[in-house]
């Protein structure tokens, strides 16, 4: 058993040590990569995904709220330019003396 398997892995060895059977399986590796690699850019981007609604979904609507002289957004924001914040006036002890 072991005499055959050592005639195999001689013949698979002077089979590789051909330049061109090395060229071939380059090819035929190469062309299993992009075939693999497609397949599975074909089944991850949202395109090829089937949606049962063609409407998107709006959203639920939320409330952002700020107080104290903090800041709150909510939603997509850009600001295109400098953005200078100044500190609230100093809050006063609101109980009576």
């Amino acid at each position: 058993m072991d005499k055959i398997n050592n005639n195999v892995m001689a013949a698979f060895w002077s089979w590789l040590g051909n330049e061109q059977n090395r060229k071939i399986l380059a090819w035929i590796g190469s062309g299993v990569v992009v075939v693999i690699s497609g397949l599975w850019v074909a089944f991850q981007s949202p395109g090829g995904k089937s949606s049962t609604s063609t409407a998107k979904s709006s959203p639920a609507a939320s409330s952002v709220i700020a107080s104290e002289g903090s800041v709150a957004a909510g939603g997509n924001i850009t600001i295109g330019g400098n953005v200078t914040t100044i500190a609230p006036p100093a809050a006063t002890d609101p109980t009576p003396q």
